[in-house]
């Protein structure tokens, strides 16, 4: 990481102008990592299971011989739809014997 300074990324003292990246997306990112490390990252913390049991039936992953949603269905879209094709995608790297790690070692 040579070149990057963290200091880019903040308001100096009495600056009206930010002097990195949009305020906006720091503040969200931020946001997003605040609640996926605090309270770890667990969905039942935003969704009480029944909405998380019906989203999964919807898309077609409840049910073993269920038909998944396109991925152009707009439900994938939602923030829950999101997070469960994150999860879903995932589970389906672990069957397949992917490991991410491997990535590293190269």
């Amino acid at each position: 990481m040579t070149g990057l300074n963290s200091q880019a990324y903040f308001r100096r003292p009495g600056s009206r102008q930010p002097t990195g990246p949009d305020d906006c997306f720091l503040r969200e990112h931020f946001r997003h990592c605040l609640r996926v490390h605090l309270l770890h990252g667990d969905i039942h913390e935003d969704y009480p299971q029944e909405v998380v049991v019906k989203a999964l039936a919807d898309l077609g992953l409840w049910e073993r011989d269920d038909v998944e949603a396109p991925f152009d269905d707009p439900r994938w879209n939602t923030e829950l739809g999101k997070e469960i094709l994150e999860c879903h995608l995932r589970m389906q790297l672990e069957r397949c014997g992917y490991d991410s790690s491997d990535d590293d070692d190269s």
